[in-house]
């Protein structure tokens, strides 16, 4: 493959790599720019829940018992989603840090390819010297 057809792979590579990434980050926030669960659960409200029940009354706790199930369960697929979330985070992060090596890559190889076409334009320029200094003394012997 020639420098040309590698730096137009990586150009393509890279923009798949950017599309990738700005889907996970609208699958991951609301129209709000609020980070939210998969089933649509605000990760901050369901912080600031946790932390209201640290405070309640025996009469809330009474109530907050009998429906116990339902939360416990809300809490584990929140736990659960959170952990997901994190993963999805650190894949991003992941895919940002290649996504700067193949920028990286991509700035050195166009530099290189630059600095060949320059050197081929000068061999070709000598070449064309020498053709014509041959020329001149096959008319002049």
């Amino acid at each position: 493959m020639t420098n040309l057809a590698e730096v137009s792979q990586l150009k393509v590579d890279l923009k798949k790599k950017e599309e990738a990434l700005n889907g996970l980050d609208k699958k991951l926030k609301d129209a709000n720019g609020r980070v939210v669960a998969s089933n649509g659960v605000v990760i901050a409200q369901v912080v600031a829940e946790v932390v209201s029940l640290e405070d309640e009354s025996p009469c809330q706790m009474l109530t907050r018992k009998s429906c116990s199930c339902s939360l416990n369960k809300e809490m584990e697929a929140s736990a659960s989603n959170t952990r997901h979330i994190e993963e999805l985070f650190s894949e991003i992060e992941l895919l940002r840090e290649r996504n700067k090596v193949m920028e990286d890559e991509l700035k050195e190889m166009q530099e290189r390819y630059s600095e060949i076409s320059l050197k081929f334009a000068e061999v070709e320029g000598e070449r064309q010297q020498l053709v014509m200094k041959l020329r001149n003394a096959k008319k002049n012997p």
